[in-house]
């Protein structure tokens, strides 16, 4: 039975949220609550930063990813973003013109990720997954720009 923090009991479009790297953010403490922007710029299209955008609802807090590879507790990926939860591309985000997505460049590290192979050498939110997967941003379902450890670039 799944205890009532667990990834599983989220959709799978959510849950796939967790764990991913930061773009531009991090926490600062325990939980959700607590975290700061690392650059000044958004992530998304380089206008200055006002925002930090949580990936997945704050609201849904920490969450535990039971693997055959054991326990993981995941936070949501967070991204330093421009505008307000109702301007700039934070509000486009929570209004549903944008949407982010983490994309794995070898599909079978979606896999790996969820038996929680790669979470045995890559910690939670760790920056190092950018080498195996990027965010990919889309606006009104059109990819528009990608996210990676580099930056970003227009797609």
């Amino acid at each position: 039975m799944a205890s009532k923090r667990s990834l599983s009991l989220i959709s799978a479009s959510k849950a796939e949220m967790f764990g991913m790297p930061h773009a531009g953010a991090r926490y600062t403490g325990r939980g959700v609550a607590r975290y700061a922007r690392t650059q000044d710029e958004c992530a998304i299209c380089g206008a200055p930063a006002r925002s930090v955008h949580h990936t997945a609802s704050r609201g849904l807090g920490e969450r535990v990813m039971e693997t055959p590879n054991g326990d993981f507790s995941l936070r949501p990926a967070l991204m330093c973003l421009c505008g307000t939860g109702t301007t700039g591309c934070h509000g486009d985000i929570e209004d549903g013109r944008m949407s982010v997505r983490w994309e794995w460049y070898d599909p079978d590290d979606a896999g790996r990720w969820a038996d929680g192979s790669l979470l045995c050498f890559f910690a939670p939110n760790d920056p190092g997954l950018y080498d195996l997967g990027r965010w990919v941003v889309e606006h009104r379902g059109k990819a528009v720009c990608e996210i990676t450890g580099s930056g970003r670039r227009p797609l």
